[in-house]
C-alpha cells in the first residue's frame, strides 16, 4: 500500500460522530444509517456492527472483510478497507484515480469533565494518486 506514502492532490474535511447514543434521537440516526447500509448489500454479504465504532464490518461476499462507514457524514454507506500503517488508522475508499485515503484520528479519552480533553478530534483526509 504505497499509496499512502503518495503526494496528496486534495483534502476531504470530515468530522467525527460519536458512536454511542447519547440520546434516543442519536440511537435512530445511527439505526437509520445501518439500515441504509444493509439495503446496499451485494448478493451473500451481511453486515456485523463493531462495538465503539461508526462503521460495519461486511461478511461473505466479493466484499468480505470491507467495512462500511454508518457514521452519518459525507462517506456514510461507502465501503472502505481498513488500513494500519506506523500505529495509524486509515480508511481506503475506492481504487485507482477515484482512491480516497482518510486517516482516523484517535479520540480524546472522556474523562467525565466537558472541554478540550472530552472533544473528539476531527478526522481528515487526502485523495491520493
Amino acid at each position: 500500500m504505497d499509496a499512502l506514502s503518495a503526494t496528496t492532490a486534495a483534502s476531504t474535511p470530515a468530522t467525527t460522530t460519536p458512536t454511542s447514543a447519547a440520546t434516543p434521537a442519536a440511537a435512530g440516526a445511527f439505526a437509520a444509517e445501518l439500515a441504509k447500509a444493509k439495503d446496499d448489500l451485494k448478493k451473500g454479504e451481511r453486515l456485523s456492527m463493531v462495538e465503539g465504532h461508526a462503521f460495519a464490518r461486511i461478511k461473505g461476499g466479493t466484499r468480505h472483510d470491507m467495512c462500511v462507514n454508518v457514521s452519518g457524514n459525507a462517506r456514510s454507506g461507502q465501503a472502505f478497507d481498513l488500513i494500519f500503517r506506523n500505529g495509524r488508522t486509515f480508511h481506503v475508499y475506492g481504487d485507482g484515480k477515484d482512491k480516497v485515503v482518510v486517516e482516523v484520528k484517535e479520540q480524546a479519552a472522556t474523562t467525565g469533565t466537558t472541554g478540550p480533553a472530552a472533544t473528539p478530534k476531527a478526522t481528515g483526509g487526502t485523495t491520493a494518486a
